[in-house]
């Protein structure tokens, strides 16, 4: 098994156990972004 079948399977397993749909996994996947983004800000500068 590689990395990526892995990958996918995990995606999956989360997508189904949170019942969200593709996009909604976009969004999560953005507003984590966000919130690490603002994480790092804070403890830099």
């Amino acid at each position: 098994m590689d990395l990526i079948e892995w990958h996918k399977r995990r995606v999956d397993w989360w997508q189904r156990k949170l019942r969200i749909s593709d996009y909604g996994m976009l969004w999560l996947s953005f507003l984590k972004g966000v919130i690490l983004t603002v994480i790092v800000m804070k403890v830099f500068f």
